[in-house]
């Protein structure tokens, strides 16, 4: 059930931004007051795109939408809300992609790392890691838009790439939002793989290609 959610969603992405990008804030709203209930502004319960989002949420069982307040079942449902449900689609994919190609292994969801710095330790979570062909592979999943950060999020994924898995590691960045042309060619020239909300409605197609492009396979024409 709720990977049919995170598929309906993805294939939507164009159409369900605006209204997802109000569930995000919602969501985020109930973690900062350490509440699973939020009132709606007039306005918002007036967005036909969130509408859509809620009446899934309630469908899957996730959350209770009544007299314009949304009532979260549990912390998970907020996470899931939050941006999660497309950290579980692209891990789903990999995971179907594994058993199809015998040079993908372990893959991994939330996978925390920690790094010191001098005296200071760094912590960093990595939404989607596995190993293709020897060479480990990390995916970066973005549900918010990249306009206040996008550098910053290319730079964290380059500089964990580098940091743990060196010169084979490869990387890439899933978001839901549309891309900027400067975070586009900030991602090629970081040697980032991007998959943005068009690639979305073929996303398996999208990321089998990426692995199989790491080599030791036949399937892939030289």
């Amino acid at each position: 059930m709720l990977l049919g959610v995170c598929e309906k969603w993805a294939s939507h992405a164009l159409e369900l931004g605006p209204g997802l990008a109000t569930l995000n804030f919602l969501a985020t709203t109930c973690r900062k007051e350490q509440k699973l209930d939020v009132e709606l502004s007039t306005k918002q319960q007036g967005y036909r795109e969130l509408n859509i989002l809620l009446e899934d949420l309630v469908q899957a069982n996730l959350a209770d939408y009544a007299n314009g307040v949304l009532t979260f079942h549990s912390e998970k449902a907020r996470r899931f809300s939050n941006g999660e449900w497309l950290e579980a689609l692209v891990h789903a994919h990999v995971k179907q992609i594994q058993a199809e190609l015998s040079t993908l292994q372990d893959c991994s969801l939330n996978v925390q790392v920690s790094r010191k710095i001098g005296e200071k330790e760094i912590r960093n979570e990595l939404d989607v890691a596995t190993v293709a062909n020897n060479k480990l592979h990390i995916i970066e999943c973005k549900t918010k838009g990249m306009r206040d950060d996008g550098d910053d999020t290319l730079y964290k994924l380059d500089t964990l790439r580098d940091l743990l898995g060196g010169l084979q590691a490869r990387a890439m960045l899933v978001s839901f939002r549309p891309l900027r042309h400067n975070d586009i060619t900030r991602a090629a020239d970081l040697g980032l793989a991007l998959i943005g909300p068009d690639e979305l409605l073929d996303l398996h197609a999208h990321l089998k290609k990426w692995f199989l492009a790491a080599g030791g396979t036949e399937d892939f024409p030289y």
